[in-house]
Order: structure tokens, then sequence, then C-alpha cells
């Protein structure tokens, strides 16, 4: 997979840092205590530490950085306990797939990201079941072709934003959840469903879009640009600035 490949080869040749970042505090690895129920934020960014050597309990753990880490699966996570964490970030490596057991235990998670990856396709719905709390999701700079979306979510999920731009959509379908900005510029949609644009902020310039329905709602923005529109029909659109 050259995706992968390359982000490893990326990773190889990255300068590494020698230190951890522990509640914002440089730490060298062999001045870690991993017991500590002190630890509030920890960054593993442009390290060489791999999760397996982190499968312990962080109780009072809220930010965990794992970026640009090298790494290929994510399996080990759902090994991890972390109850409080709120925002994870996992972009930046060579994650190909998220199985559905992985972020089961993240209920409080709010922000996630995982952009710059190699996803060629996500089931959201599969992964994110019984999450509540998700209110950012970063997707962008991956290969999305398809993206399962949204059928069995609580239907109480209100997300704040959601970024699937620089990937290979050709189709959109906003179904079961209510999105205040979602991005999908750079893709190669063809055509969009939006059932509820209430108030929605809806980026969609750079695509191949020849086709847009809106069923509902008012958009608070909507960018229509670099699309292959000759004509708009079935759309209307009132108040919307």
């Amino acid at each position: 997979h050259k995706c992968i490949e390359k982000a490893l080869e990326d990773f190889k040749n990255m300068r590494k840092s020698s230190k951890l970042l522990v509640n914002d505090r440089p730490m060298g690895y062999y001045g870690f205590n991993e017991s500590a129920h002190a630890l509030i934020t920890l960054s593993i960014a442009r390290t060489s530490i791999k999760l397996p050597m982190l499968n312990v309990s962080y109780h009072n753990l809220i930010k965990f950085d794992a970026s640009f880490n090298g790494m290929k699966n994510i399996d080990e996570i759902g090994n991890e306990t972390f109850p409080s964490l709120r925002s994870l970030n996992l972009s930046h490596n060579a994650i190909i797939n998220v199985k559905s057991h992985v972020f089961s235990h993240l209920k409080e998670v709010e922000i996630l990201d995982l952009s710059h990856n190699c996803f060629a396709k996500f089931h959201y719905d599969h992964v994110f079941i019984k999450h509540e709390n998700l209110k950012t999701l970063h997707l962008n700079n991956n290969l999305l072709h398809t993206i399962g979306l949204l059928s069995f979510l609580p239907h109480t999920l209100v997300m704040d934003f959601l970024d699937l731009s620089q990937n290979f959509l050709k189709n959109f379908v906003n179904s079961g959840m209510q999105v205040k900005n979602l991005d999908l510029s750079y893709n190669h949609l063809n055509s969009i469903v939006i059932l509820n644009a209430e108030d929605m902020t809806l980026n969609l310039n750079h695509n191949k879009l020849s086709e847009f329905l809106c069923l509902n709602g008012v958009f608070k923005s909507l960018n229509l640009s670099y699309n292959e529109f000759e004509y708009l029909e079935r759309f209307k659109l009132k108040e919307a600035k």
C-alpha cells in the first residue's frame, strides 16, 4: 500500500523527539512514571514509543497525542483504560482501519483527530455506536472512497465539526445526525443530499457536483464554488447568508 509505505518512510526519516510531554512538560522516556494518577495530558508525538508500552490505566488523562508516531493499527487502544479522555490525536500515522471495539470505552471523547492516515473506508456508525459526546472529528487527508454513516448513532448526537475534506468521496448523504460545520471540500463528489441543513456551515468547494439536493433547513453558510453545475433544480435556499 503506497500510502502506508510513504507514511512509514516519512516517519523513519523524521527527526524523533527524545522527550515525552507529560502535563505539558518535557520528560525523558525513563523518567516517566506510567502509574502516575496525576497524569492529565500526555504526548508521545514524534517519538518511537508505541502503544503496547503504555498498556496501563490512565484514570485522569484528558488529552492524549499520538500523532506522527508511525502507527499502522490502533487495536491496542481497545486494551487501554482512558475513562476520562476528552481529546485523542492519532493524526499523521499509517492507520488503515478502525475496528468497532477500539473506541468502545472512550465514551467521554469530544475531539478525535484521525486525519492524514490511510483510511480507504470508514464505518462511522459501527465505530461510534454508543458515543454521545463526540463533537469534533477529523477524517481529512485520507483515502476515503466510502463512509458508512450514522444509521445507528444516538439520536441526541449533534456534532460541532466533521472534516471529510481532501478525500475521494463520490457521494454523501447526511443521515441521522446534525452537524454544525461540515467540510467536504476537495473530494470527487458527484451528488450530495442534505436532509437537514438547519444553521449548518457546509463547504463543498473543489468537487465535481452537478446535482445538489437539500430537503430541509436553512444554511448558515454554503460554499458551492469550483464544481460542475449547469443549473440548480429542486434546490430552495431561504434566508441563507
